[in-house]
């Protein structure tokens, strides 16, 4: 039996199935405070689940902490987290990616811009524009999403790099995708596992060790 309240149901305008509708739901009271739904060149994704626990946020974590300490020391740019709302026309997309990174001159030219909520206050609630690098973890639910639909919208937006991640118990599949000619092409990887960035200009290498407690530490290495 049940102990706790039934969520609401979600309910989906007509007019949302296209990027200015989705835009205006999204910032509209209407809009669920939870889960994460996205509009993907005219279909909506919605997943309501939690994140694994084993892989899929321990890894968002790691990366995120080791890039955010790498760009905050390098004065790079902003990494944003795991719920920030991508916002972008010519991919036809409005996400919440798992990281999110901008450099200081696409912030600076106006290829990004921080948008204000609609409801005249001070709340900076999308990431309108053009990042120079977008990361997603893979989830259980997200495969679809992540490895088909997202990198056609976030090539035809323009987004310069793509980090996609899945790990599994089996194994970590990192792969750095950088734009071809017609779609993302994989960046050149080392014997050693490191894989070229030309955005941040480092390689990088997701590690990972047993922690002692039945599951894994991982860590963000670059050079």
């Amino acid at each position: 039996m049940s102990t706790g309240k039934e969520a609401p149901p979600i309910h989906i305008p007509a007019s949302a199935f296209s990027f200015a509708g989705f835009r205006r739901w999204a910032n509209s009271p209407d809009f669920p405070q939870h889960g994460r739904i996205c509009y993907i060149r005219g279909e909506i994704e919605v997943d309501m689940n939690a994140d694994e626990l084993r892989h899929h946020n321990p890894v968002k974590s790691a990366i995120l902490a080791d890039l955010t300490y790498l760009i905050r020391a390098e004065k790079l740019g902003k990494v944003l987290a795991d719920g920030v709302r991508l916002v972008n026309e010519d991919g036809d997309v409005v996400s919440e990616p798992d990281l999110v990174f901008a450099s200081q001159e696409s912030i600076r030219s106006g290829k990004v811009r921080y948008v204000a909520s609609v409801d005249e206050s001070d709340r900076l609630v999308e990431m309108e524009g053009t990042p120079d690098l977008v990361l997603e973890v893979v989830s259980k639910y997200s495969v679809q999403k992540d490895t088909i639909e997202l990198p056609k919208a976030y090539f035809e937006g323009g987004i310069p790099e793509y980090w996609l991640i899945a790990a599994t118990e089996k194994e970590v599949d990192s792969q750095l995708l950088i734009r071809g000619d017609q779609e993302y092409v994989e960046s050149d990887k080392g014997s050693d596992g490191y894989v070229f960035s030309p955005t941040l200009k480092r390689s990088f290498f997701l590690s990972r060790t047993p922690d002692g407690l039945g599951h894994y530490d991982y860590q963000l290495l670059w050079r």
